[in-house]
């Protein structure tokens, strides 16, 4: 014993002169380091001579004092995942015990906890992230974030793979469900900011994804999304900046390139924008596999810290041959894991480290409830003639539609969408199960004919008939088309015909063709709403809950009313090279809404659009300064929630388009109660990204403030001057 500890002291003491595990060092002792190498030869802990376990320092002097004990090999085996997850997540990064750097074990994902397949148990599928957009509600945001954040920290993960913060540029994006920015960056913005903070209150590191420009699927690891730089900062990197206020901890670059350049080794979106313009402070993972085609020191100097899900392109090996190569350098190195470090120790993971348990049940009847209230929330009242909705509790209701049935196996495909967004609860509330709770358990009455002769005879015999469509869609896969399958038209449209009292409702990953509509009472979507969607569509359709969601995306008439030509969407293959794609941003501003309002399109649905069981009125908008305020007055029959949109349209010289939101407040309100509702218009509101200058320059002239109900049912407007 005592021959191993005198060459460990001997050891030391040359290290400080020489080289030391592969790095050389200042000369004279390491405080840090010295007493963590005796504790761990003694075979014992003596955190309290380790000066980064100090729980008294800020994340910062922490930080740093623990990359000044430790040596280059450890450093960089620690930028890379393991690629056995063999009782672990979707993807780890192991830790020095020696060092107490616990393991960062990484988990999808924004809907829930996703269970590896040999741990299937109990988590909670909560609504997709689109859902969750379409409840324009911050507040529920949060929390549905708190209760994400307490289920992965029950299975001993600390790192939460969300959220998505991509927009929805094109209606077929595969992954559209996944995304809690819709069409409009604000809106992304501000509800990511808030679920992040949730999310993080629990211990847990968020990872916002997927950055930047990963809005589709097709070819999205070759394809090269060629963008102007003013469309980049105002539309697809402004969810960031406000997750980056917000403190998030990590980023995850994307699979494809912008402008040619790899996402996860592109210094421009990377070093320049996210480092730079948006000041983000934390660390960087590539998606996993992103680092395809990178290279290591383009990589590393970029921003890039952590390869996931295997050590490749961030290995050991490659990054010393930069490092002796001289295209990486050691401080390029530190400044990495210091990002990383310092959020560690913000958040708690060196203080408080988690004990894995992927077998722990971490679904509680308080997520249930939450999901369930989300997913409420999130329903969207697209029609509703006659007020034929909220539903008597008495009478014979039928139900139609695959994911009106009771088979679990079947209604699975009814929660949430394929790939990183999957979720298996243990259970899922079927509508026929919601409805027979609410209702009585005779009352309620799945039909799966698919015979229209008999299905109509079904519809007769009923006193109400709900009429269930779905579609879904995955990542790695863009939707091919928006229409809902024929099957399921054919069987809306003869039960809305053959029953005075039609309810369709739609769950979809996304926005569809609706050809059915006018044959039926009332319309609703709720996305992809999560296990508890039974006793959520039962809260909605019976008045419990007053709908009040609005539609974070467009439903159009036409499957491509907005014209996107091959070169838009999926791209162009390179002719000389077959793995090489270009997706040109042509359309530049006008995505979404945006391009309906400077096209003076009206949409079958449009952008914000969402019915209540009340009505609400808007009054007396006056601005004071860049305050504009007006009175909003509930004049209907029951309490209610109204989402105020602010959208605005600039002066004709900032080259902008004619409609932009700008804020927006979910107000509740009691039945014949009145209150003002104000919106403060900043600098930043009524500025445009100056692609000379590279920074937020504000426009000058006359504003028109326009505010409404939704982005075609605009109420009240008045002019701004600055």
């Amino acid at each position: 014993f005592f021959a191993v500890l005198g060459f460990h002291i001997i050891s030391m003491s040359c290290c400080r002169r020489m080289t030391c595990r592969g790095r050389a060092v200042q000369k004279g002792p390491d405080p840090a380091l010295q007493p963590a190498l005796f504790a761990h030869i003694l075979g014992g802990s003596n955190t309290a001579g380790e000066a980064w376990m100090d729980a008294t320092k800020n994340p910062e002097e922490r930080a740093k004092l623990l990359l000044a004990g430790m040596n280059l090999q450890e450093k960089l085996s620690l930028f890379g995942g393991i690629q056995d997850t063999t009782g672990h997540p979707v993807g780890w990064v192991e830790g020095i015990p020696a060092l107490h750097i616990p393991n960062l074990e990484m988990n999808d994902g924004p809907q829930g906890f996703r269970n590896p397949d040999a741990y299937q148990t109990d988590t909670t599928a909560f609504p997709c992230g689109l859902a969750l957009a379409a409840s324009w509600d911050p507040e529920l945001a949060n929390e549905v974030g708190m209760y994400l954040g307490r289920e992965f920290k029950q299975k001993g993960n600390n790192v939460y793979l969300g959220p998505v913060l991509c927009l929805c540029r094109c209606p077929w994006g595969g992954r559209n469900f996944e995304s809690m920015t819709g069409e409009d960056p604000l809106l992304g913005a501000e509800l990511g900011a808030s679920l992040i903070k949730g999310v993080q209150s629990q211990g847990v590191l968020a990872m916002a994804k997927h950055y930047l420009m990963n809005d589709q699927e097709t070819t999205r690891q070759s394809v090269s999304a060629n963008v102007d730089e003013r469309t980049l900062m105002e539309l697809y990197a402004e969810p960031f900046r406000e997750a980056v206020k917000a403190g998030v901890a990590s980023i995850m670059c994307s699979y494809n390139r912008v402008n040619n350049v790899r996402a996860c080794e592109n210094g421009d979106i990377l070093s320049n924008h996210l480092y730079g313009h948006l000041g983000f402070d934390g660390f960087v993972v590539t998606d996993w596999l992103a680092s395809w085609q990178t290279h290591t020191a383009q990589a590393v100097n970029a921003g890039t810290q952590i390869e996931m899900p295997g050590k490749d392109v961030l290995s050991e090996k490659q990054l010393h041959a930069a490092i002796d190569a001289q295209s990486l350098t050691e401080e390029a190195i530190d400044d990495r894991l210091l990002r990383r470090f310092r959020m560690m120790f913000r958040h708690g993971l060196f203080d408080h480290p988690m004990q894995l348990n992927l077998q722990a049940r971490a679904s509680s009847m308080a997520s249930r409830e939450v999901a369930r209230k989300a997913a409420a929330a999130s329903t969207v009242l697209l029609k509703n003639d006659g007020d034929v909705l909220p539903l008597p509790r008495n009478g014979k209701i039928v139900l139609f539609g695959a994911c009106g049935q009771d088979d679990q196996n079947v209604i699975q495909t009814c929660v949430c969408g394929g790939g990183s967004g999957t979720v298996h609860p243990a259970h899922v509330v079927a509508l026929a199960e919601g409805l027979r709770a609410a209702t009585g358990q005779h009352t309620v009455e799945p039909c799966a004919e698919t015979d229209l002769a008999k299905v109509a005879q079904a519809a007769q015999s009923a006193d109400v008939c709900i009429v269930v469509l779905n579609a879904t869609s995955a990542e790695a896969k863009d939707r091919e088309h928006l229409r809902l399958p024929d099957d399921q038209v054919a069987i809306a449209s003869t039960v809305g015909k053959a029953c005075a009292r039609t309810v369709a409702v739609v769950i979809a990953p996304g926005a569809v063709l609706t050809p059915f509509s006018a044959d039926v009472k009332a319309l609703l979507t709720m996305f992809l709403p999560g296990q508890e969607m039974g006793g959520a569509l039962a809260d909605v359709l019976f008045g419990d809950v007053n709908p009040s969601g609005k539609l974070p995306i467009t439903f159009p008439e036409d499957e491509n009313e907005q014209g996107f030509t091959q070169d838009m969407f999926p791209g162009i293959q390179w002719p000389d090279n077959g793995w090489g794609w270009d997706a040109a941003y042509s359309e530049k501003l006008e995505v979404g809404y945006r391009w309906y309002a400077a096209h003076g399109k009206t949409a079958k649905f449009p952008f914000g659009h969402g019915l209540s069981y009340t009505s609400f009125k808007y009054s007396n908008l006056a601005c004071n300064g860049r305050t504009c305020t007006l009175r909003l007055t509930n004049d209907g029959p029951r309490d209610g929630s109204e989402v105020v949109q602010c959208y605005v349209q600039f002066p004709q010289s900032s080259q902008s388009p004619p409609l932009q939101l700008r804020g927006f407040q979910k107000v509740h309100l009691k039945k014949g109660e009145s209150k003002p509702v104000s919106f403060e218009l900043s600098d930043k509101h009524l500025s445009i990204w100056d692609v000379s200058q590279h920074t937020w320059a504000l426009q000058k002239g006359e504003f028109l403030v326009r505010i409404g109900s939704s982005s075609q049912d605009l109420r009240i407007d008045t002019v701004l001057k600055v």
